[in-house]
């Protein structure tokens, strides 16, 4: 652990600039220092985090006097543990995680300071951030949320640094000694709850909203051995919603209408702030951004739809990398019928029934839909269907009649009405088979 001469901290500290050396003994190595559960995951990209390496080299190598890294905020508690004060870093985790790495390039051996995560407690020691960072230049495989992003930005700065100009390692210890005594933050030791310092830090960045309260909220309830479960659903869930296909279906009906060069069209609210809030903000009322409270909030329940919701989109990513397109064009069908009322994929899909395909949603609102619109979702679910046994060449040729496909929808053009009774129940029997053969294990 690093050690230099011992500062004893006083009130005048709050709101004030010190150098990393001072912060490091005085606050890392002297508290229990963990990152909340409030904080989001590791978000710097590799040119953020190796323009701080170079930035640093930079200064160092012209002598520069000082150099100001932004301000860290810290919430001291009041209980003991391990006859160490806890004290929470509300804000400036991602320059403290890069610095830490930094520090590893610079001497792998060397232990200046440690901190963890709120969000590990109880996890097995090899299975948290905290011994990921510990062992990054070991260069070990890690199934860790956050891992992938920490070793891509270790690997771009160790190989920035390199680069630099006037590089060489036996500089090594000199930069370390000019980090420590010359790199200054300003420290601000909040007196405010935590949560309420992290909202007020954060209103004018990415926005803290509905299911970053749900996510801290299934953490902070979960007991030890259903932590990692919470972790991976949600890393599952990440994956599926930020998969671009994924994404363009369960968008649509989460539209507004603009007026753009005196046309009205169709705008997407939800682009790629946060694309979770979309699981709850139904479930919780519209305000998505009133996380203050949650009213219906349950643990298992809301465990339980999540898994659900997981299942489904899982299903659908599946099948759009079969180029299986059933759910897909289903959902897209009815949105542009019911266009008017706003038709919600989140709000189809709410009930979590056992064994519940994504399919069976559809054919329930299928069951809805008056005759016109009947025939225009078996003639959609038609033209969708031969894209499976066409030749590669005659794609371009469908994509067109896919888009007058949906113009036509939109209009319910006469022109569709060429079912009667009698094929709408053949092809709901079809469908029903459909859905059994493609589930049947």
């Amino acid at each position: 652990m690093y050690k230099e001469k011992e500062v004893i901290m006083n009130n005048s500290d709050n709101n004030k600039m010190f150098t990393f050396e001072y912060i490091v003994n005085n606050y890392f190595n002297k508290y229990e220092v963990y990152i909340p559960i409030i904080q989001r995951n590791y978000k710097w990209d590799k040119e953020t985090a190796a323009k701080l390496v170079t930035d640093l080299w930079d200064a160092f190598d012209n002598k520069r006097g000082k150099y100001t890294a932004g301000m860290i905020t810290t919430y001291k508690e009041e209980e003991k543990e391990n006859g160490k004060t806890k004290m929470q870093l509300v804000d400036g985790q991602q320059r403290i995680i890069t610095l830490y790495m930094l520090l590893k390039i610079i001497d792998p051996s060397k232990e200046y300071f440690t901190f963890k995560f709120e969000r590990d407690d109880g996890l097995e020691e090899k299975k948290t951030r905290e011994y990921y960072l510990k062992n990054i230049n070991n260069h070990k495989e890690y199934s860790i949320v956050d891992t992938d992003r920490f070793k891509e930005n270790y690997y771009e700065m160790d190989r920035r640094l390199k680069e630099a100009k006037n590089y060489s390692k036996e500089r090594h210890n000199e930069f370390c000694e000019y980090i420590m005594k010359n790199l200054y933050m300003l420290m601000h030791i909040s007196e405010i709850e935590p949560f309420d310092e992290f909202m007020n830090i954060n209103k004018n960045k990415t926005r803290f909203v509905i299911s970053d309260r749900i996510k801290t909220n299934l953490l902070l309830d979960s007991k030890k051995e259903n932590k990692e479960e919470v972790l991976e659903l949600f890393e599952q869930l990440s994956k599926s919603m930020f998969t671009d296909k994924v994404w363009d279906l369960v968008s649509r009906g989460y539209t507004g209408e603009e007026i753009i060069e005196g046309k009205r069209k169709r705008t997407y609210h939800y682009k790629d702030e946060n694309r979770l809030k979309l699981l709850c903000c139904e479930r919780h009322g519209d305000s998505e951004y009133d996380v203050t409270s949650i009213s219906k909030y349950d643990f298992k329940e809301e465990l339980q739809y999540l898994k659900h919701y997981n299942e489904l989109l899982k299903t659908i990513k599946e099948d759009m990398n079969a180029q299986k397109w059933k759910s897909y064009n289903a959902f897209n069908c009815m949105y542009e019928i019911n266009y008017s009322e706003e038709k919600r994929f989140f709000s189809i899909i709410k009930e979590k029934k056992e064994n519940y395909k994504i399919e069976n949603y559809f054919l329930d609102e299928y069951k809805k839909l008056g005759y016109l619109d009947k025939n225009i979702f078996i003639e959609a679910q038609s033209l969708r269907e031969e894209r499976e046994n066409k030749e590669k060449e005659e794609k371009k040729k469908e994509e067109k009649e896919e888009e007058n496909l949906l113009k036509s929808i939109e209009s319910k053009n006469d022109e569709w009405i060429n079912h009667d009774e009698d094929d709408i129940k053949i092809f709901e029997e079809i469908y029903k088979q459909y859905i059994y053969l493609k589930y049947k294990k």
